[in-house]
């Protein structure tokens, strides 16, 4: 089968936090956040994430239009991210300059909990973070950036405990 995604860097680094308040972080007007969907309000907002480690993602490139479901398949085990790592993110990118993000109107995507959380920055207004169920049937753009965990690395990246 042929693959929809494309690797475009594989050392997207994201930091540690002891405790992340999703309401406190991702509200309007800050980090450049614009609108926050309903369903990420619902979902998320409640969320509080304890001792959420650093690690290194991936950005894929999404080579052909698809629906959520496919992407989530083709990333395989272990692809949710924490939204403390999608907030670093955008909050790194709060004005629109370039870095992981697109930032052009297109769309990234990342997995959380069972759902895919959506950041779009358009260039008159800001952050727009939604989220749609893995099963919904609207398509995603080519060219749209996907994010997921990068297990692998995270192994190679974590010593081996000394052992007496």
């Amino acid at each position: 089968m042929k693959s929809i995604l494309e690797l475009v860097k594989s050392d997207v680094k994201v930091s540690a936090h002891e405790r992340f308040i999703v309401a406190k972080n991702f509200k309007k007007g800050n980090a450049g956040i614009y609108y926050l969907g309903g369903n990420f309000e619902r979902l998320f907002c409640d969320k509080i994430e304890e001792n959420v480690p650093s690690a290194t993602l991936s950005s894929h490139r999404l080579v052909q239009s698809s629906t959520l479901g496919p992407i989530k398949a083709e990333l395989g085990e272990g692809h949710e991210i924490f939204l403390a790592w999608l907030f670093d993110k955008v909050e790194s990118q709060a004005n629109g300059r370039k870095g992981d993000l697109l930032v052009d109107g297109r769309t990234n995507i990342f997995y959380v909990d069972g759902c895919a959380v959506l950041a779009r920055r358009g260039a008159r207004d800001g952050w727009r973070i939604i989220t749609e169920e893995i099963s919904d049937p609207d398509g995603w753009f080519m060219g749209s950036r996907v994010f997921s965990r990068n297990l692998a690395l995270e192994s190679l990246e974590t010593p081996e405990p000394e052992r007496v």
